[in-house]
């Protein structure tokens, strides 16, 4: 893939996930894991699949403001891409999805577990408490990462000639 079409693609994806943080919207629905993801499919150098959703969380955030656990979400971030980065499968379709499906699972467990230490009343009670309360936002992460592999996997099949894509 050209350096070009590299630039305009991590432009977008940028784009994306400022407009999709900082727009109203239902929370924890955006494109974030989507996009590591989909970078991982198709861009040789693996970084940027980290780069992508952890810079573009990091820009958002300079406008959404920081928060006291903001460094585990970047921490459950990191993890939850690395995971899908390393973790291949030979069906690239299955692969989309059961990623779609491990990154946000990841995600929830660790970011959730620093909450419940954070916020939550340090018991069995408190640590049910958080995880039950946190299932819409898992929801919606799983939904919008769902949906975007989606629009992103129709992207890419649509245009990976065009782009040269590295899959």
């Amino acid at each position: 893939m050209k350096k070009s079409t590299q630039y305009i693609l991590m432009a977008l994806a940028l784009g994306l996930i400022l407009l999709t943080r900082l727009i109203p919207h239902i929370s924890n629905f955006t494109p974030i894991f989507a996009i590591g993801i989909f970078a991982s499919t198709i861009f040789k150098n693996k970084k940027i699949s980290l780069f992508l959703p952890l810079f573009g969380m990091f820009l958002s955030d300079i406008f959404i403001g920081f928060y006291s656990t903001a460094w585990a979400n970047y921490l459950a971030l990191f993890f939850a891409i690395s995971i899908s980065i390393i973790y291949n499968l030979k069906n690239r379709y299955f692969d989309t999805f059961s990623k779609s499906l491990v990154a946000p699972t990841i995600f929830y467990i660790l970011s959730n577990f620093v909450v419940f230490f954070a916020w939550y009343p340090q018991s069995i009670e408190g640590f049910v408490s958080c995880y039950v309360n946190a299932i819409p936002f898992y929801g919606a992460s799983l939904l919008s990462t769902l949906a975007y592999s989606v629009v992103f996997t129709i992207f890419a099949k649509k245009y990976s000639e065009k782009l040269e894509l590295a899959r």
